[in-house]
């Protein structure tokens, strides 16, 4: 059985039937490990639709061949190739991108024009969801994972119409929930995953969310339990000082 889970973000116009009050939160870079830990939790057991939070470590175990689709393909490459190799080097995941339609293709960014976008969202995040954080759609995507937790595909979509600086931050927020990362929270700074506080870059703490979530010792499928205990370990070694 496979599983999907969706995720977004957002900075453009609001999608119809999908409304949230804003929040506020503070950036506080001397964060405990306790806490990260808890973040990190938050982000990667919890979804930003009701009744889709997950029970279970989801993440890929084998290459991950990324493909573009757009109009014009060549020209976002620029935008999406350096974000890979920077998630190849803090996941050690064998990450390329790759033609369209090649074979092995397993994670697709799509980047559609206006019509496109608002219809494939409405079809994917419409009716019958219920997300829990802000209302202004900019970008989003959605996993898809087995019961063992090893994710088999993925999809990033993004709107053409927006800036290079927005199509940057949309890459480089969405490419990294789908490594299995899919929840946002207005409590997590700094983070990409705080929908108030707008980075383009991971920050230190994103970059010690992947790490922790890709090292050895962290199994796809892992329960909740048995991962936090996992990962303080591996907390504490990354950060001692922490």
């Amino acid at each position: 059985m496979r599983l999907r889970f969706n995720f977004l973000a957002f900075g453009l116009a609001a999608l119809p039937g999908i409304l949230f009050a804003a929040h506020s939160s503070a950036d506080d870079s001397t964060l405990s490990n306790d806490r990260i830990l808890a973040n990190l939790t938050e982000v990667l057991f919890g979804s930003e639709f009701v009744g889709e939070d997950a029970d279970f470590v989801r993440k890929w175990d084998g290459p991950l061949r990324v493909a573009i689709y757009a109009k014009d393909p060549a020209r976002y490459r620029d935008l999406v190739a350096p974000h890979l190799q920077h998630l190849h080097e803090l996941t050690g995941l064998d990450i390329a991108l790759v033609e369209s339609q090649s074979p092995g293709e397993n994670a697709h960014v799509l980047i559609l024009g206006r019509e496109q976008f608002y219809a494939y969202a409405n079809e994917n995040l419409g009716a019958g969801k219920d997300p829990r954080t802000n209302s202004f759609l900019a970008c989003y995507g959605y996993f898809t994972a087995g019961e063992a937790g090893r994710i088999s595909g993925a999809f990033a979509v993004m709107p053409s119409f927006i800036s290079d600086s927005e199509m940057r931050s949309c890459v480089v927020e969405e490419m990294t929930q789908l490594m299995g990362l899919p929840n946002d929270s207005f409590d997590i700074a700094p983070s990409i995953f705080n929908d108030d506080d707008r980075y383009q870059d991971l920050t230190w703490q994103d970059e010690l969310f992947l790490r922790v979530l890709y090292d050895p010792r962290v199994k796809a499928g892992m329960g909740r339990a048995e991962f936090e205990a996992a990962a303080r370990g591996i907390i504490a070694e990354l950060r001692p000082q922490g």
